[in-house]
């Protein structure tokens, strides 16, 4: 089972910390949930289409994690007590239109698991409060537009605090390129100290994941903000967009 393609990880988390409760899931990882969580976790919706559709739950999936409203409905009418999701395809319009915002406001659940692939919530309802206690996850939003790092690159306390949770997942998975960029991200938005951090981490990022075209574009970005014309045109030779665009 390839960790890059199915939710291997986050099943072990679930497992592992012992989450208990209705689970909600995406889609695609319906049928890999039920092959490792089954009888002990039920997944809401996998590739049974027929099932579900008869039963309403597909009409109640679709779309709800678009909206706040349908996203409280299916929660409460189905007593969710934590989700396991998947990144967008595309990244959110504008910050509120992100997950995060939409469905998960941080008041009513807790981030405590996110890899390169999946993403996990848990309500604030009393269920899993333990795991909440040892492991949520209070300040990156791995599901928002980095316009949220602006904030935390101004307070000493609250930078402190997204190093030592960033550090504390890389400890738990050091090949992930989604963390490596989010730390390049925020060496960026750092200002000019720390802009050589950042080419650090985009070139780890690249070097697990190649097709990640956003570390790209950042390295093309800083190299010129450096000054350094030949690196970023050499960069801008590699990126996936460009090659793709040629005949």
């Amino acid at each position: 089972m390839h960790s890059g393609v199915l939710p291997v990880d986050a099943a072990d988390f679930i497992k592992q910390s012992r989450l208990s409760g209705r689970m909600f899931n995406v889609y695609g990882f319906g049928g890999y949930l039920l092959w490792r969580l089954d009888p002990d976790i039920k997944v809401f919706i996998d590739g049974r289409e027929d099932i579900y559709v008869a039963a309403g739950i597909a009409e109640d999936y679709m779309d709800a994690d678009r909206y706040p409203q349908r996203w409280k409905h299916l929660a409460d009418k189905y007593g969710i007590d934590f989700a396991v999701l998947s990144y967008p395809v595309t990244q959110p319009a504008s910050p509120d239109m992100s997950l995060d915002n939409v469905a998960f406001g941080r008041s009513d659940w807790a981030l405590v698991y996110f890899d390169d692939l999946a993403i996990i919530y848990v309500r604030r309802n009393g269920k899993n409060d333990g795991v909440l206690r040892e492991r949520e996850i209070k300040t990156v939003r791995p599901l928002q537009l980095s316009v949220y790092l602006n904030d935390i690159v101004r307070d000493p306390d609250r930078t402190d605090a997204f190093l030592r949770e960033m550090n504390a997942n890389l400890r738990r998975h050091p090949e992930s390129f989604r963390a490596h960029a989010l730390l390049g991200i925020f060496a960026m938005k750092r200002g000019p100290r720390f802009w050589e951090q950042g080419i650090e981490q985009f070139k780890r990022t690249l070097a697990i994941n190649p097709e990640f075209e956003p570390a790209y574009s950042n390295l093309h970005t800083l190299y010129l903000a450096l000054g350094r014309a030949r690196e970023a045109a050499d960069i801008a030779k590699k990126a996936p967009a460009r090659n793709k665009s040629r005949p």
